[in-house]
């Protein structure tokens, strides 16, 4: 589970896993279909334990969240240390990546890893982090050094159905410029958000309002669909 509560017995019934999500239809980063969720994040686990071992302030990223007809892809840096801890993306009390999405669309506040998992199958947004693994101090993105990137370009030729990247902060979109993306995907549309993190001081009205592209973006999307 990546950092997921346990489902209810209502998603239980359905055949839903734990994020509230079908995994018939959606892709958690596994690297092949028969690789199981489980022995994913074990490795994942394993990688970023040998890399702790071998250096405190080594970092490994998660898996991505993809469903099968994504529109959007959201990529971070690489998860802060309240999230590694957690093993869940986001998770600083402070951070308002899931506040944003929730007010964007009017809803409930999304508290939970299942409705928040849940949430973004719903609006086809995958989620994911550039850096693979990398050397940070703490949690803050300009000590971040010796990054080594996620094959995000795999990510796009296996999920051609994602139109827009939208870069949370400028870390993200560093790296994501040193990706060397195929001539397909070389020109698909990026746009600079402001950062979700608390590090980033700016008031939180003025993130929404930014984060407000990603709606629009989605919405012109589901019109051509």
């Amino acid at each position: 589970q990546l950092g997921c509560a346990a489902p209810s017995a209502s998603l239980a019934t359905r055949g839903e896993n734990s994020c509230g999500v079908f995994l018939s239809k959606l892709q958690l980063g596994c690297a092949a279909p028969s690789a199981s969720l489980a022995t994913l994040i074990l490795r994942k686990s394993r990688e970023r334990d040998i890399l702790i071992a071998m250096d405190q302030s080594a970092c490994v990223s998660f898996p991505y969240i993809a469903a099968y007809d994504a529109r959007a892809l959201i990529l971070g840096s690489m998860p802060g240390a309240a999230s590694l801890a957690a093993n869940a993306y986001y998770a600083h009390p402070r951070n308002a990546f899931w506040r944003i999405l929730a007010d964007l669309w009017g809803c409930e506040p999304l508290t939970d890893y299942p409705s928040r998992y849940a949430f973004l199958y719903a609006k086809r947004i995958a989620l994911w982090d550039a850096a693979r693994a990398c050397i940070r101090q703490g949690s803050a993105d300009h000590t971040i050094r010796e990054a080594r990137l996620n094959d995000i370009p795999s990510l796009l030729a296996k999920y051609p159905g994602i139109r827009h990247v939208f870069l949370n902060g400028t870390k993200a979109a560093e790296l994501f410029g040193k990706c060397e993306l195929p001539p397909a995907s070389r020109d698909i549309p990026r746009t600079l958000m402001p950062s979700t993190s608390p590090a980033n001081t700016a008031p939180y009205e003025s993130k929404l309002a930014a984060w407000a592209a990603l709606r629009r973006t989605l919405e012109e999307q589901y019109k051509s669909d």
